[in-house]
């Protein structure tokens, strides 16, 4: 069993190979849900960190994770993610401003490692360097 678990709720790539590789190597498994919010929960609940493309992150869902620490979004935005139920909830939100249409290693790699931070529980300044450094949660 793994040290940590990582959730993809949705995504748009034909597979997450890159992301699984750069996850085994802190010890962390990775579910695909099949992007619904009903399997993104079940899977998510007990997850240390959320991957997320488009489905909406609202109060409902941080009031239901049990052990979430980041949702680290593979776009620009948070448009889908309700960053004061996710402050109150006291999950990190982090996303990737340089990304593009086109799947480069650059996003899943950045996605990751901020994932990989939190889920080896980066103190609150490091979370906050991240966030003032790609404005995310703003």
């Amino acid at each position: 069993m793994s040290r940590f678990k990582v959730v993809v709720t949705d995504q748009v790539f034909p597979d997450v190979e890159l992301e699984r590789g750069l996850l085994a190597e802190i010890d962390a498994s990775l579910e695909v849900a099949d992007g619904s919010l009903d399997d993104a929960l079940a899977r998510g609940r007990d997850a240390d960190a959320l991957l997320n493309t488009y489905l909406p992150l609202d109060a409902n869902v941080f009031a239901q994770l049990e052990r979430c620490r980041i949702v680290a979004r593979y776009g620009i935005g948070v448009d889908n993610v309700d960053l004061t139920a996710a402050q109150q909830a006291g999950v990190v939100v982090t996303n990737v401003p340089t990304t593009a249409w086109t799947r480069s290693p650059p996003t899943p790699w950045r996605c990751c490692s901020r994932c990989c931070g939190a889920c080896r529980r980066a103190t609150p300044r490091c979370a906050a360097a991240a966030g003032a450094s790609t404005g995310c949660g703003r």
